[in-house]
């Protein structure tokens, strides 16, 4: 199966997932079968003619009106084409995340809870081949579900989708591989992520499968759930706690008028003034002038920010673990009750 992570520029074939996009941002993977067909509002479109097809071209449904684009499967197409079993995050928070915990191939993340599989799938390609995400959720029917998806993208050798409610269990720090064998998570991640109800109640899981200079990462849409969670990473000697809130700001387009200046060819010569018209009647003299302005204005297509901004999806919080620090304060700690006694 080309996957997300297996998809080259060779012809497709059968058992490969595909994307079908059209004009209007409608977008659709599916799993290519023998005798499969696609369909939707824009008509029946057989398995048999996208493979003939290829990459990167139109596809005709069977009535020849309409037409879809076959698309490479990607981490971004995903997002856009996965079922929503819950809130998600898009590309601009999930770009965020990954800059700012610094993830690469070969990161060893943690995440809680995995929801419907989109900034999943989006950690699980950056950290391919050498990565592997660990990722944690309470409700059953989304574990099923999720772990189904991450096969038919070809990620399940780097993400272990596991059953668990972080906040009363914590992360799971002895959990069997495919070998049989158990991985002791502690101190080993290079990442943590939390989308939980109340996530300052993980924090400290957190801390514990965390290297030193990990770096953690909360989303929450309310500013009380960020002042918890900033509180708890501050008693736990977290540093760099910052918050961010990503908003898209838009630019429109408008054409503006601006005075017309007539130059003369000698340089240095003063501006022509617009002769003044006759003065109407007192009673429309505004309305004169003001076509006047606009006869002496051109017009200019600008481009500026739109006043209309969409609300955020939430706010990201991140901080760095210190685990020196922690142990520094334990061992002053310890030599001072010893110097008491």
């Amino acid at each position: 199966m080309k996957s997300i992570v297996k998809a080259t520029t060779d012809g497709i074939d059968y058992g490969d997932m595909v994307v079908l996009y059209s004009a209007d941002k409608f977008a659709n993977e599916i799993v290519l079968r023998k005798g499969g067909r696609f369909e939707c509002h824009s008509g029946i479109f057989l398995h048999s003619k996208i493979i003939e097809t290829g990459f990167g071209k139109k596809v005709y449904s069977e009535s020849m009106r309409e037409s879809l684009y076959v698309l490479k499967p990607s981490s971004t197409l995903h997002t856009h084409c996965l079922n929503h079993r819950t809130q998600i995050l898009y590309s601009p928070d999930i770009s965020m995340v990954l800059l700012q915990c610094a993830m690469k191939p070969g990161s060893l993340v943690i995440e809680s809870g995995t929801g419907s599989g989109s900034l999943s799938t989006s950690i699980a390609k950056t950290v391919f081949p050498t990565g592997h995400l660990y990722t944690f959720e309470f409700n059953e029917e989304r574990v099923k579900a999720a772990q189904k998806e991450f096969e038919e993208m070809g990620f399940d050798q780097n993400i272990t989708v596991t059953h668990r409610d972080a906040i009363e269990d914590g992360f799971n720090l002895d959990i069997a591989g495919s070998d049989g064998e158990k991985t002791d998570l502690e101190d080993k991640a290079d990442a943590v992520f939390l989308d939980l109800p109340s996530p300052w109640k993980a924090i400290g899981h957190a801390y514990k499968v965390l290297k030193h200079n990990g770096r953690i990462c909360n989303f929450s849409p309310c500013i009380e759930q960020v002042q918890k969670v900033c509180l708890e990473l501050n008693d736990l000697k977290f540093s760099h706690i910052r918050t961010f809130e990503c908003l898209g700001k838009p630019y429109v387009s408008k054409n503006k008028g601006y005075e017309y200046l007539d130059y003369s060819e000698n340089e240095g010569e003063e501006v022509k003034e617009v002769p003044e018209k006759p003065k109407k009647r007192k009673r429309d003299r505004k309305a004169v002038q003001k076509k006047e302005d606009m006869k002496n204005r051109n017009k200019l297509l600008t481009s500026e920010p739109s006043f209309k901004i969409k609300g955020h999806t939430g706010y990201l919080t991140f901080a760095t673990c210190n685990k020196t620090l922690g142990r520094v304060e334990e061992i002053v700690q310890k030599d001072q009750k010893q110097s008491d006694k």
